[in-house]
């Protein structure tokens, strides 16, 4: 029997210099081994075959297990017909960044060239190592090299010190491949892999400690290695860095009882943590110069106090390994204090623990750029999952405050790449990294903001490549800020892994992320976006009220209760949409339907509406009993309307001004319900015309809200039914007692799509028709829209068509134009979806052309 021990190795440094046309990266690192470790016994047998003895390992499939795959091929190179079974005592754990596979694969070939005579030196055995993996050559070895390449070129160094080291083992694993493919080459650590060398030659602990730094970091968890390292700087360690590809951090301490001081306190803020103590393996003292990181010899010349603002997305577009956003600062800040220090030095702490991440690294650049150091102070009182703040804000109201030195701040914002000059001034602005380009945008219309944290815990972002480049959503929500219209802009709040992020959240949690963003618009948010790291929803509101409302929905029924409440940082004030192109239509008195001023209802609503009385589940309706439904093509007899009334209101906290802002027919009943619709009809369109060119041709054509319920599609409830026609039907649309939700669980499945398919596609045509938008519409007359005789091809003269989608040109939706004698005046009767012949075009119709005034 052979026995090897396969040791774990650690990355003390670890470059990414390229990405390789096979795909894979070439790496530039100093390894070594450490004390934990594998056992691998090798014993012969009979059997022509490798047999793997390992309980541990039981679920790897073996012609992936490394061991295998290793003894296989010393089987096949040297032809060897012998068996062997080898039995492993596995301690190092998988997908943690210490090599276990690689260090048992080598620990195979060492075995077997001892078990079978093979007279194979470590540099032969080095040679097949590489056909097996990358790190499996240095593990050949176990001694402190440079590795660089794939791990084929490795290039001895003088040994690392004897080293006490903590290991922190995370909840979550890091597959290689991923954190690869979520991996962009940053450069931050340029020039550092030399200064390593140079620090482990001469076996000083703080130099070794200082100039620890690996750039798979900024990748995949990146968050969450970030505060395992600062929570053991913070608990006395002297540096910490991840392992290679993670998920394991490990900790230098300065010896074993230190280490056993800084396992506790970190334990006691980790309390889930699994942590091991373990040592370099080597026989050399390091040597340490006492220059403990202390504040005390360093005197403070000067202080400055400055405010750091959040900001939140608007828009957010991946794009292979690069990214589209648009970001808005809201009120909510942080305070920081800087120090200017008579020594070089740079440091940041945050709520009084010293912090080693992104913004530590930022800052030693800028230092290097002045005559003196800097200390930074940040007091963080926000619980840091919403993802706020990020180095780059910080960093830019930094250099902002040294204005305060006299230093020349132009100069210094010119040592980074635009994403810190984004934060600059505190205002809007768009940022596209593959190009580093950087525009300020006018402030979004002032409004409410609310974050709420979906509380999952132990969740891994997917990550994504292949993604659009820019899609017509940034131009949407581009196009909004320069209207000043807020639920335009809330209406176009873009992430484009959102989709992937919702998806993932709700197959690995009880999370229903889908209901929680209906209940959001249900109960008053005009927009919902969720969060780029998909940990938290964002909802913007124009009303206090509304957010109290939404903030308590999310409470009672979702069970979320950690959020904060803001508004944006905006001296914009909300444009109102209006048209340029609806004008109004003078009636005789006898012929005007009186409606109320909603602009007063609202008005009221906002100042004494008790949003705690909310009823969250009234879904009351009309409709009780069989209905007899028949599909019938026609429009029933009008009820010819008089002075009436104004009608009774069922009070909405619905933005209904949003409803205009929407582009996507699938949305509509997601937010809204018909009351809301009716109430947007009236307020917009009601009482309203609109001038076409037509053939070169002009038409007037108006919008009355007796027309509405076959516009929608309600007549076809029960087409018998005179009260779901007319101003009836609009009356129920108005008050409430058409319910969507009561429709889809009510009405057969045929007549309920055809009036969702009517509602939606009249919808979007009508808010073409309000911003003006002709370009998607193509004017057919009634002859070629009705092949046959029938009550709508007597009452419609054209129709105006707009295709579902646009590789779907004849599918369309129609809006019908009838003829009113008792007002002479054309208006808009009806709707419906037309499947259009396979031989018409746009040849057989009219182009139809807005005219503008």
């Amino acid at each position: 029997m052979v026995v090897e021990k396969a040791y774990a190795k650690i990355n003390l440094g670890l470059e990414v210099l390229n990405k390789r046309e096979d795909s894979y990266h070439d790496l530039a690192m100093i390894m070594t081994s450490i004390s934990l470790s594998d056992e691998l016994y090798f014993e012969e047998i009979d059997q022509n075959k490798i047999i793997i003895d390992c309980e541990k390992m039981s679920h790897i499939v073996l012609e992936s297990n490394l061991i295998y795959i290793a003894a296989k091929l010393i089987k096949e190179r040297f032809e060897i017909n012998k068996g062997v079974k080898i039995r492993v005592v596995k301690n190092i754990p998988e997908k943690a960044g210490l090599g276990g596979g690689s260090a048992d694969a080598a620990a195979t070939l060492r075995g077997l060239n001892t078990l079978w005579n093979l007279g194979q030196s470590l540099d032969d055995l080095a040679k097949l190592a590489i056909e097996i993996g990358s790190d499996v050559p240095f593990c050949i070895y176990n001694k402190t090299a440079k590795v660089t390449g794939r791990g084929e070129n490795i290039e001895f160094i003088d040994d690392e010190p004897y080293l006490n080291l903590l290991l922190v083992f995370p909840h979550f694993k890091a597959s290689t491949k991923d954190v690869f493919n979520s991996f962009r080459i940053h450069g931050r650590n340029r020039g550092k892999l030399g200064k390593l060398i140079s620090a482990i030659k001469t076996r000083d602990i703080d130099d070794i400690s200082n100039n620890l730094f690996n750039d798979l970091e900024y990748s995949y968890f990146y968050k969450d290695i970030i505060k395992i390292k600062a929570d053991l700087i913070a608990s006395g360690a002297k540096g910490a860095v991840m392992t290679g590809s993670g998920s394991t951090v490990f900790a230098i301490c300065l010896n074993e009882k230190d280490a056993r001081n800084v396992q506790n306190r970190f334990a006691s803020k980790n309390r889930s943590a699994n942590i091991m103590l373990v040592q370099t393996r080597s026989n050399l003292k390091y040597t340490w110069s006492g220059q403990a990181r202390t504040q005390t010899k360093y005197k403070t010349l000067d202080t400055i106090k400055t405010k750091v603002y959040a900001y939140i997305p608007l828009a957010y577009q991946k794009i292979n390994d690069d990214h589209i956003e648009i970001k808005t600062p809201i009120n909510i800040s942080n305070e920081i204090t800087i120090e200017k220090i008579n020594h070089k030095i740079s440091e940041v702490y945050v709520n009084e623990y010293l912090e080693v991440g992104e913004l530590s690294k930022y800052l030693e650049i800028l230092v290097n750029n002045l005559d003196y150091g800097l200390r930074v102070k940040i007091n963080e009182s926000l619980y840091k999952g919403f993802d706020l703040f990020c180095s780059e804000n910080y960093l830019a109201q930094i250099i902002n405050a040294l204005k305060n030195f006299n230093e020349d701040i132009d100069k210094l914002f010119n040592l980074f790449n635009n994403n810190v000059k984004a934060y600059r001034k505190r205002v809007v602005y768009y940022y596209e990294s593959s190009k580093d380009n950087l525009d300020y945008l006018n402030d979004v219309p002032f409004g409410y903001v609310l974050i709420t944290d979906l509380g999952i815990k132990k969740y891994k972002n997917p990550r994504y490549t292949k993604q659009i480049v820019r899609g017509k959503e940034i131009d949407n929500i581009l196009e909004a800020i320069e209207e000043n219209n807020f639920y335009k802009v809330a209406d176009n709040l873009y992430n484009s892994l959102s989709k992937f992020e919702i998806r993932n959240i709700e197959e690995n949690s009880k999370l229903k992320v889908s209901k929680i963003r209906s209940d959001c618009f249900k109960y008053g948010a005009s927009g919902f976006l969720l969060s780029v790291d998909g940990r938290s929803i964002i909802c913007l509101m124009r009303y206090e009220k509304h957010l109290k409302a939404v903030r308590n929905a999310l409470k009672n029924f979702h069970n979320l209760r950690r959020s904060i409440s803001s508004s944006l940082l905006s001296t914009v004030s909300h444009q109102v949409s209006e048209s340029k192109v609806l004008t109004e239509i003078v009636l005789p008195e006898r012929e005007q339907i009186i409606t109320p001023d909603f602009s007063l209802f609202e008005k009221q609503q906002e100042e004494s509406y008790d949003y705690s009385s909310l009823d969250y589940d009234d879904y009351s309706s009309p409709f009780e009993g069989d209905l007899d439904l028949d599909d019938l093509n026609r429009v029933g007899k009008q009820v010819k309307p008089k002075v009436r009334k104004p009608l009774a209101q069922t009070p909405s906290n619905k933005d209904i001004e949003g409803i205009l802002h929407i582009h996507s027919g699938g949305s509509l009943f997601k937010f809204y319900d018909f009351v809301d619709i009716a109430r947007y009809f009236e307020k917009y369109f009601h009482n309203k015309q609109i001038e076409f060119e037509i053939n070169n041709e002009k038409y007037v054509v108006g919008f009355k809200v007796n027309h509405l319920p076959h516009l929608l599609g309600i007549h076809k409830i029960d087409p018998n039914d005179e009260s779901l026609k007319g101003i009836q039907g609009y009356e129920k649309l108005i008050n409430g007692s058409i319910s969507y939700k009561k429709l889809k669980n009510k009405l057969d499945q045929k007549v309920f799509n055809q009036i969702n398919t009517r509602t939606q596609g009249s919808v979007l045509i009508f808010n073409d028709i309000y911003h003006g938008r002709d370009k998607e519409f193509i004017c057919y007359d009634k002859d070629v829209i009705f092949k046959e005789d029938s009550y709508l091809r007597e009452k419609v003269r054209y129709g105006i068509t707009r295709g579902v989608a646009r590789n779907r040109f004849h599918k369309r939706n129609v809006l019908g134009i009838g003829y009113e004698e008792s007002s002479n005046i054309s208006y808009f009767i009806t709707s419906f979806l037309w499947e259009a012949q396979a031989d018409l075009g746009k040849k057989e119709g009219y182009r139809v052309k807005i005219v503008k005034h």
